[in-house]
């Protein structure tokens, strides 16, 4: 039994762009690796105003530093 009868990633963006308006830091890492539809990963960062990794991009360096400058 589905609680709502929203789309998923819709009800998800609804509720990052509340995230994102109460200006709460957030970082997305997309790991999708192709299970959502391309680009929903970087919607759904856009709705948080999160900054957006692909997991594939990251190393540890840069995901330490990148997590720092958001909590900065």
């Amino acid at each position: 039994m589905d609680i709502s009868s929203k789309n998923p990633i819709e009800e998800v963006k609804e509720l990052a762009t509340s995230i994102g308006d109460d200006k709460i830091a957030t970082v997305l890492i997309d790991t999708s690796d192709g299970l959502l539809d391309p680009g929903t990963g970087k919607e759904l960062a856009d709705a948080f105003r999160a900054r957006y990794f692909k997991l594939d991009d990251l190393s540890a360096e840069s995901t330490t530093g990148s997590i720092r400058d958001v909590c900065s």
